[in-house]
């Protein structure tokens, strides 16, 4: 596997990824590379100033600090998706978003009792 870091531009390929062309951004040329398949990652650097700001732990990359719950250091306030850099993908971040909520749910339903 290799990391690219310059724009895809297009996918070439009917039913399977045969190519891709790629914008190189330190020389502005496009090129055609043979590939078997693609994994788009959009970003790479979690925005979570704002919440580090409101004193919840994040790991020496800026993601959110969390248990296999989904809690953060901070009572009542629970995180999920690419902020807690879990799997980086949408399949990981809906499976941690379902368990987060449902965790936020049980911890206010508690808390009205």
């Amino acid at each position: 596997m290799e990391i690219i870091k310059d724009q895809v531009t297009k996918i070439i390929g009917e039913q399977v990824v045969k190519a891709i062309k790629i914008l190189e951004y330190k020389t502005q040329r496009e090129v055609e590379r043979e590939v078997k398949g693609v994994f788009v990652s959009l970003g790479g650097v979690p925005m979570t100033a704002i919440v580090k700001n409101a004193g919840i732990d994040t790991d020496r990359n800026g993601c959110l600090t969390v248990d296999r719950q989904q809690k953060t250091n901070v009572e009542g306030v629970f995180a999920a998706g690419d902020c807690t850099c879990g799997g980086m993908q949408v399949v990981t971040a809906a499976g941690e978003g379902a368990m987060a909520a449902m965790k936020a749910s049980g911890y206010v339903r508690k808390g009205a009792a």
